[in-house]
C-alpha cells in the first residue's frame, strides 16, 4: 500500500472518496488492503494487522461493511449503481467504516455516472468510496471532483508526470484568461464563449481549471490556510484575488452545472454563454 495512503490510515483523517488511478490488479490490491487497514482492530502503523477478525474476513471477501464491486460485462451501469445506493442507505455492522469499492469506474455510463455522482455529493457519515479506474479521462469531470485521486506508478509513470506538468500549465493559461471576467463587457464574454466553443477538446480542460480555480479559492479564504489548495504553486494569485469564499463557491457551483449540461450534450456555445454571464454578475 502506498505510503500516502498508510499516513490516511494513522491520522485517520479519510477522505469520503478516493480514485485510485493505475493498473486493474495494483488498484484492486490497494483497494483491499487499505479497506483492511481502515477496519483493522490492531493496525500497524498504518496497515492492517492481516490477523484480526476484520482483516480476515476482508482477505475472504465476507466483511459485512466492505462491498468490492465489478461491472457486468462491458460498462458500469445503472443497475449496479442502484444496487449502490440501497446498499450506501444500510448501517454499518462492525467496522469503522463502510468501504464501497467500484473497480471500472471508467466504463460508468452516463446515467450511471450522474447517479454515482448524487451520492457522493451527499455521503453518509463513516462511508467510504473507492473508485477505481485505468483511465482518468472517461470518468465524468463533476464525480472526478468529489475525489482525492491517487496514482499508482507504473510503465505510464512518466506520462503521468509529464500530463501532470502539462495541466498545470493549461490551469495558469485558463486563470490569466478568464480570472479578470468581471471587467469585460457583454460583447467580450460572447467572443471569448465563441473562441472557446472552436476548441471543443479544450472546453473540458477548461471547466476544469474554472472548478480548481473556484474551490481553491473557496478553500483558502474560509480556512485561511494556503496548504490546503490543490495547487499550492497559484497560492500567490489567491491570495491576490478580491473574490470571496461564497461568492467563489457559487461560481464554482455554476461550472459544475454547466459540466453536466455539456456531459448531458447540451449545445457547448450556449452552455458556455449563459456560463460567462452568470460568473460576470456574480463576480462583478
Amino acid at each position: 500500500m502506498l505510503p500516502q495512503l498508510e499516513q490516511t490510515v494513522k491520522s485517520g483523517l479519510l477522505g469520503h472518496a478516493y480514485l485510485f488511478l493505475g493498473e486493474k490488479n495494483k488498484t484492486w490490491e490497494n483497494a483491499t488492503a487499505f479497506a483492511a487497514a481502515v477496519n483493522c482492530l490492531s493496525p500497524v502503523q498504518g496497515q492492517a494487522c492481516g490477523a484480526c477478525l476484520s482483516c480476515r474476513k476482508i482477505q475472504h471477501g465476507n466483511h459485512p461493511d466492505v462491498l468490492m464491486m465489478e461491472p457486468r460485462g462491458a460498462s458500469f451501469k445503472i443497475d449496479q449503481v442502484r444496487e449502490l445506493h440501497r446498499k450506501v442507505g444500510y448501517k454499518h455492522y462492525e467496522g469503522r467504516y463502510k468501504i464501497l469499492a467500484l473497480s471500472g469506474a471508467d466504463t460508468m455510463t452516463t446515467e450511471a455516472a450522474n447517479s454515482m455522482l448524487k451520492v457522493l455529493e451527499d455521503p453518509p457519515p463513516h462511508t467510504v468510496f473507492i473508485l477505481m479506474a485505468e483511465n482518468g479521462d472517461n470518468i465524468l469531470s463533476t464525480v472526478l471532483s468529489r475525489c482525492q485521486v491517487i496514482k499508482f506508478g507504473g510503465e505510464h509513470q512518466d506520462s503521468d508526470l509529464k500530463d501532470g506538468e502539462e495541466k498545470s500549465k493549461q490551469l495558469e493559461q485558463v486563470i490569466d484568461t478568464f480570472q479578470d471576467v468581471f471587467s469585460l463587457d457583454y460583447c467580450q464574454l460572447f467572443k471569448l464563449s465563441e473562441m472557446w466553443e472552436k476548441n471543443k477538446d479544450g472546453v473540458k480542460t477548461l471547466l476544469d481549471g474554472m472548478l480548481t480555480w473556484y474551490r481553491d479559492l473557496a478553500v483558502a479564504k474560509l480556512t485561511g490556510e494556503v496548504s490546503r489548495v490543490r495547487n499550492p504553486h497559484l497560492a500567490e494569485a489567491i491570495l491576490k484575488s478580491p473574490l470571496g469564499p461564497d461568492t467563489a463557491l457559487l461560481a464554482a457551483q455554476e461550472v459544475e452545472r454547466s459540466q453536466r449540461l455539456i456531459a448531458q450534450n447540451a449545445n457547448v456555445r450556449l452552455v458556455l454563454d449563459v456560463l460567462l454571464c452568470k460568473l460576470h454578475r456574480l463576480t462583478g
